[in-house]
């Protein structure tokens, strides 16, 4: 099974902020000694262990997948971070979240597949455009491009 990564809005950033904030004092904390003593600092409590490799290096810094919880059709939370996002409830029930803080809190919903989306953007294409069904048909049978 494929996933679909979607960023989504984030309505309450929950502890996500106070995380992002400990990275950002960390990384610049840490590299200022490094210039001056060449020593390295323990970080902060608040930063998940999963994460700490990727804020030393020069990777980007995703942490999930993360479980999640429906509040109604279109509010999801990230279980164990209170943080409270915007689904797309037209792809159906997203599986997990990640959440990218590589620049930023980026929030993202993972959902099944891309038949979802191809359809409908087809179906909006469609009642623009008068397309034959055939040809929708063509479309929204997957097949494998070549590289490149």
């Amino acid at each position: 099974m494929k996933e679909q990564l979607v960023s989504v809005k984030v309505i309450d950033f929950g502890k996500l902020k106070t995380i992002y904030d400990d990275i950002c004092f960390f990384r610049a904390y840490n590299n200022a000694i490094r210039k001056v003593e060449g020593s390295k600092l323990s970080p902060p409590p608040s930063i998940p262990r999963e994460i700490l490799s990727s804020i030393q290096g020069r990777g980007p810094i995703r942490l999930g997948p993360i479980e999640i919880q429906f509040i109604n059709e279109t509010k999801i939370r990230l279980k164990g971070y209170n943080t409270l996002v915007e689904g797309v409830p037209e792809l159906g029930e997203p599986l997990y979240a990640i959440v990218d803080m590589t620049d930023g809190i980026k929030v993202m919903l993972a959902y099944e597949g891309r038949k979802v989306v191809i359809e409908r953007e087809l179906q909006t294409l469609r009642r623009r455009v008068e397309l034959p069904d055939s040809l929708i048909q063509h479309l929204s049978t997957p097949s494998i491009l070549p590289p490149g």
